[in-house]
């Protein structure tokens, strides 16, 4: 079958941004494909649904609340996901937004603001990722 190709046994995953949205799908759709998820988010509550979804699959879940617009605590989040499962396969840098405000309410400091959250949280956890996942895994896929 066709989605035999997509089979991700025994792989770990992390995703940012996990606890609702496309962060909950696709934590919870790395399950189903056969995968064990380190899910990160604010909220906990979120995060525990989001884990007994993972956990019906068959698969583990480990959660960890953390707030990810700060780029040393989403890198973090490597080293945890290698703690909890001994490798980590494949990254989600999922998390991000944007300021509701308009141009001309829109300062400097909301710029760099949304730059960190958007762009340099994703560097991090990459660059925090990526030489576990060549020492753990051989490699990996980071999205």
């Amino acid at each position: 079958m066709i989605l035999d190709r997509f089979r991700l046994d025994d792989q770990v995953a992390l995703v940012t941004g996990a606890g609702r949205g496309l962060g909950a799908a696709m934590a919870l759709a790395f399950a189903e494909a056969g995968a064990d998820v380190l899910i990160a988010a604010r909220t906990r509550s979120q995060l525990e649904e989001v884990a007994e979804q993972i956990g019906n699959t068959g698969r583990r879940a480990h959660i960890v609340v953390a707030d990810l617009a700060h780029p040393d605590d989403t890198a973090a989040l490597a080293t945890a996901a290698v703690d909890a499962f001994g490798k980590l396969d494949i990254v989600v840098n999922n998390v991000g937004g944007t300021m509701p405000n308009t141009l001309l309410n829109t300062s400097t400091k909301d710029l760099r603001d949304a730059f960190t959250f958007n762009v340099a949280t994703a560097h991090a956890l990459t660059a925090a990722a990526a030489p576990l996942m060549l020492d753990h895994s051989g490699g990996g896929s980071i999205i």
